[in-house]
C-alpha cells in the first residue's frame, strides 16, 4: 500500500477507464456473439451491470478486503 492520497481527478480517471473498457467490450461482444439476450437495450444494461460487479471485485482484491482510509 502506498501513501498516495486519492483525489477527485484520480476517481474521474478510474471511472473513465472503466467506461472505456466496458464500452469496448460491449461493442465487440455485440458484434461477435450470438444473441442470447435478443433485445439490444437489455443486453447493454446487463453488460454494464456485469462490468460494475466485476470492477467491485477487483477493487476488493486490490485493497485486500479493506476500504482505503479517508485523507
Amino acid at each position: 500500500m502506498s501513501d498516495h492520497a486519492i483525489t477527485p481527478d484520480d476517481i474521474l480517471v478510474g471511472v473513465l477507464a472503466q467506461l472505456t473498457g466496458a464500452s469496448t467490450g460491449v461493442a465487440i461482444g455485440l458484434l461477435v456473439s450470438r444473441p442470447v439476450i435478443r433485445r439490444t437495450g437489455y443486453s447493454l444494461i446487463t453488460a454494464r451491470d456485469r462490468q460494475m460487479i466485476n470492477s467491485k471485485g477487483c477493487l476488493r482484491r486490490v485493497w485486500g478486503g479493506r476500504r482505503p482510509k479517508p485523507p
